[in-house]
């Protein structure tokens, strides 16, 4: 059941009526991992009464496979072909590994509309295509030919996609950007799960509302720390879902970053000084960061490394955790205190999210709390 997000439910509701009305169009819901864009998705699966649904999702292993994505799509509808222009047809076919290949992209645009339309004489259609950033290019260039035309037809199609890729754009496609949860609907997706509201604020803090994290992480809390008798570890503990979430893009770094991502991930206060002298006791190079922060998980301002979100520090801890090379062997470094005095207690955490790459031509709405994973 979503919690919140009604400024979005009302957007998706809209288009589904407006694309059984024959006044169809598309959507780019873009977001962090664990925001709740799939589970939008599943919320217009649950509202297409009376509309067929063609569904598809991006994988990373077939990104470099030519039109993967469209044919997971458009396989349920093939039978069609015949009811398009013989030359929109063969191109597909061509496309799809149903014919001899013809090197066309306008064709196999064209035929990608046309057959969604013949489809839609029968029966309106909404396609939904999740992880969208991980669909192969040939698939991407013929879909947003597609809807970016489609007019009179009652054709819905929503995509998700995360927005830590930024080379992913659907130019000429409205996009719904989706926010983190908002603290009362974080009271609210947990409840029943027998945490006290305090601890429930804590974790929405920690996990800078993130429903993944929210509904993930109470279960590897401790017995104390669920009942709020002991503070949240820090880093916060790491699921498999959310280490699945960020594990890739730490996986592709330099082990030189991904070793000094480490150290700043052990050092809470996240002062620069302090991360340094710790990755020097290991043989780490601070300067390594710089490829995370061009990657934007973290940024470097005022001497201090920020993480781009709690969870990528978590990710990162966890990744030195499973891999010994990477371990950072040492306890970070903290300043001492002076003789006679307790000793500096540690900064409090700041979070500062990674500003846009760059303006994305396509319109966007804002959005407000979400719901359940991705």
């Amino acid at each position: 059941m979503l919690v919140g997000r009604s400024t979005e439910r009302a957007g998706i509701d809209a288009l589904l009526v407006s694309a059984v009305d024959g006044r169809g169009g598309g959507l780019l819901i873009r977001g962090e991992p664990g925001i709740g864009k799939t589970a939008l998705l599943d919320y217009a699966f649950e509202r297409a009464d009376g509309m067929r649904v063609l569904r598809a999702r991006g994988v990373e292993a077939e990104a470099e496979l030519a039109f993967s994505g469209l044919y997971e799509l458009l396989r349920p509808v093939m039978s069609l072909t015949p009811e398009i222009p013989e030359r929109q047809a063969a191109a597909l076919e061509g496309a799809l590994g149903l014919g001899r290949p013809l090197d066309s992209r306008l064709l196999i645009g064209a035929g990608t509309l046309s057959l969604l339309a013949a489809a839609a004489e029968e029966q309106p259609v909404l396609c939904l295509i999740d992880d969208a950033h991980w669909l192969d290019a040939a698939s991407i260039d013929a879909l947003s030919f597609a809807v970016r035309r489609i007019g009179a037809d009652a054709i819905a199609v929503l995509f998700a996609a995360r927005d830590e890729e930024p080379a992913f754009e659907l130019v000429g496609i409205p996009q719904l950007d989706l926010a983190a949860l908002e603290r009362p609907d974080a009271v609210e997706l947990l409840r029943g799960s027998g945490l006290p509201q305090r601890v429930v604020e804590d974790l929405h803090r920690a996990a800078a509302g993130n429903p993944l994290a929210l509904l993930e992480l109470p279960a590897a809390l401790s017995d104390k720390q669920r009942a709020g008798q002991e503070p949240l570890p820090e880093p916060l503990p790491v699921t498999k879902a959310i280490e699945a979430a960020y594990a890739r893009r730490i996986r592709i770094l330099p082990a030189g970053t991904r070793r000094a991502l480490a150290v700043a991930a052990a050092e809470p206060s996240g002062e620069l000084s302090l991360v340094e002298r710790a990755c020097g006791s290991i043989d780490a190079d601070p300067e390594a960061l710089a490829s995370a922060e061009e990657a934007g998980l973290v940024a470097v301002a005022d001497a201090r490394v920020v993480f781009q979100h709690p969870l990528v520090r978590a990710a990162a801890y966890r990744a030195a955790q499973c891999t010994p090379r990477s371990r950072p062997h040492t306890r970070p470094v903290t300043a001492p205190a002076r003789p006679g005095t307790s000793p500096r207690p540690r900064p409090a955490r700041t979070r500062r999210r990674r500003p846009a790459s760059k303006a994305r031509p396509s319109p966007r709405t804002p959005a407000a709390a979400t719901d359940r994973p991705r």
